[in-house]
């Protein structure tokens, strides 16, 4: 986190000296009072004016000082729209505070100013019931650190009634949408309601790769002893002409109409997740279909 910048700590000293010349005037006028009688009935006016002029430069100064460390933290989580966002409503509040001491020294009672700006608040509730859900949706995923940009992530949602989870690579976190490129280079916003109700994201590097597995399932009309042999051999001659690692298919499950392969694949850019399937499923088709032509296959199912 970064200290307050010199501006604001200049702030702060002069408020701290406004503080101690009122102190002073006040230490002159208490002497002035208890020596000359004529100005007495206005000294209670003097003391409130005294103690207001210093409650507001100190207030200033430290929400100066609060709004510098907020906008620094928030800068390096949210973009540009979601940090002023966040410095407003801090603002607000830190004013608000102000506002009630402020109060409190001219023996104000806020609580009919309450009462009475009960119906607006309400009104105000109300048209920003939705609002107000996206902007702490957006702070609370940028401020979490648990997505940031350059993240390569498996997103599932059920939101829209899709279960295929589809590979994303953060681009931007924002207030409202946090944007992804997909494995086709497209942009994708999803809103952070969303990535906070309704969904999983899954994180796939593995130690600087990223990782994942997909499941095939092969028809059960070829002995799976056989077939591991022929799908070790296509994959490593499909992948003979990369750079990345050979995927690793075991099998996972087996019934009485299907064998179901694990296959474990490894990518450095989210770009390449599209060509790794293609690779990966031709692959097992090809070794289905030796499997199905070898001598011991044919004695299998006759």
């Amino acid at each position: 986190m970064k200290w307050p910048t010199v501006g604001n700590l200049r702030i702060l000293i002069i408020a701290i000296y406004i503080t101690i010349v009122v102190f002073l005037i006040n230490f002159v006028f208490d002497y002035v009072v208890s020596t000359y009688r004529l100005v007495f009935p206005y000294a209670s006016y003097v003391f409130t004016l005294a103690q207001l002029v210093s409650t507001i430069a100190i207030g200033y100064a430290l929400i100066s000082i609060m709004t510098s460390i907020l906008e620094n933290y928030t800068s390096r989580r949210l973009d540009k729209v979601g940090t002023g966002i966040v410095k407003f409503f801090g603002q607000v509040v830190a004013y608000a505070i102000l506002l009630l001491v402020i109060f409190n020294i001219l023996n104000i009672n806020p609580t009919s100013l309450l009462a009475a700006s009960a119906v607006g608040g309400v009104i105000l509730g109300l048209a920003m019931q939705n609002l107000l859900p996206i902007v702490f949706s957006g702070v609370l995923v940028g401020s979490s650190r648990n997505l940031t940009t350059g993240d390569v992530i498996l997103l599932e949602s059920y939101y829209w009634g899709v279960t295929t989870p589809k590979f994303l690579k953060v681009k931007k976190v924002g207030i409202v949408f946090t944007q992804f490129h997909d494995s086709g280079a497209h942009l994708v916003s999803v809103p952070n309601t969303l990535l906070l109700n309704s969904s999983i994201a899954t994180r796939l590097e593995d130690k600087g790769v990223y990782k994942h597995s997909v499941n095939v399932n092969i028809k059960n009309d070829v002995p799976a002893h056989i077939l591991d042999k022929y799908i070790s051999k296509s994959l490593r001659s499909a992948f003979s002409d990369s750079y990345l690692k050979v995927p690793q298919a075991l099998l996972m499950q087996n019934n009485d109409k299907t064998h179901v392969y694990s296959v474990t694949f490894y990518f450095d850019d989210i770009y390449e997740v599209d060509q790794i399937f293609d690779r990966i499923f031709r692959a097992m088709d090809m070794a289905y279909w030796k499997a199905r032509e070898d001598k011991r296959t044919k004695r299998y199912l006759t």
